[in-house]
């Protein structure tokens, strides 16, 4: 819901998640009763998402021998079990995919200069706050991937300064959206 708690019964922390709402409707649409097949399609987008942290990883040049240990400890760690053990999480799965999706625009951004990288990168950012409050930590995580790709702390603040606050804005957006629907 777009102007309403996600959870009506209140026994939750009030919440605005409209992405989530929108990718459970889209479940439910699709897979209706069907268990087996909405299990199976969430077991596909953990694949996706180890996909897309493997490829972030590459792409700020971790060596290939870490990136197995750590995919090796990701699978066997309880939280991979329990995303895909609980449906009601299966919201979280789709929300990390859409930071790292936008994290790795973002990176193409760096290195190509290119505005729609920025963009798709600004847009699937929003998707994810959109998703769950928790990814109000992904426009700090695009500053540290600024200032980590540039080697420099100073050497563009003002440019970084604003890359940051334009991610903000989304954050901000969506405390002032939640203060005034939830």
């Amino acid at each position: 819901s777009w102007i309403d708690n996600w959870f009506l019964h209140d026994v939750e922390t009030p919440s605005y998640r409209p992405m989530a709402i929108v990718f459970f409707h889209f479940i439910g649409s699709v897979f209706g009763e069907n268990y087996v097949l909405a299990r199976v399609f969430y077991f596909f987008l953990m694949i996706v998402l180890i996909m897309q942290i493997n490829f972030l990883l590459l792409n700020l040049q971790f060596q290939k021998i870490n990136i197995i240990i750590f995919s090796f400890f990701l699978i066997f760690a309880k939280i991979f079990s329990t995303l895909l053990s609980w449906f009601t999480l299966g919201f979280l799965i789709f929300c990390y995919i859409l930071a790292l999706i936008s994290i790795h625009f973002f990176l193409k951004w760096i290195n190509n200069k290119k505005p729609q990288y920025l963009f798709f990168s600004f847009f699937f950012a929003f998707l994810a706050i959109f998703t769950r409050e928790e990814l109000y930590i992904l426009p700090g995580v695009i500053f540290i991937l600024l200032l980590i790709k540039q080697k420099s702390l100073f050497g563009n603040l003002t440019k970084n300064l604003f890359v940051f606050l334009l991610f903000s804005l989304i954050v901000l957006t969506h405390i002032f959206l939640r203060q005034n629907f939830v």
